[in-house]
């Protein structure tokens, strides 16, 4: 009986918690001058920033190669710079690379590491990925729900 009140106290308090949206910054900080001033001279602005992004598939931090939605081939692929909100609107900054060619028997994906920084909607990451780099070459495998 004792586990049972344990486990329904644990759950009504978990209740009581105000839900977080699917995607968040984790720890909201204050950009740096020089930040705020390149996203404000992009025509973006900047409230708070942080290195980690809570997302629904997990947390993405700086340094992170994630797929998103988009581009030329199937998906876009970066590595995360840093993420920031403005306005009602999360961003992040992502480094892309250029999309070469995609392996469906072994789950991989070839990229062409040119790393031009773009600003993209934190909504539009899919997954973070597990990556190689090669000299200018970046592989990646393709998690099971982009498959």
């Amino acid at each position: 009986m004792s586990v049972y009140k344990e486990v329904l106290a644990q759950q009504l308090s978990r209740l009581s918690l105000t839900p977080k949206p699917p995607f968040f910054l984790q720890t909201e900080g204050r950009p740096s001058k020089k930040m705020k001033q390149a996203l404000e001279t992009a025509g973006y602005t900047c409230d708070s920033c942080c290195d980690s992004l809570g997302t629904p598939f997990g947390t993405v931090k700086k340094g992170d190669y994630v797929l998103l939605s988009g581009g030329d081939g199937p998906w876009d692929c970066g590595e995360v710079w840093s993420h920031f909100a403005g306005g009602d609107n999360l961003f992040s900054i992502v480094a892309l690379h250029s999309f070469q060619s995609r392996c469906v028997e072994t789950n991989r994906a070839f990229w062409s590491k040119s790393g031009e920084p773009h600003m993209v909607l934190s909504s539009q990451l899919l997954a973070c990925v597990t990556h190689a780099i090669n000299a200018n070459n970046v592989v990646t495998l393709i998690p099971w729900h982009l498959r």
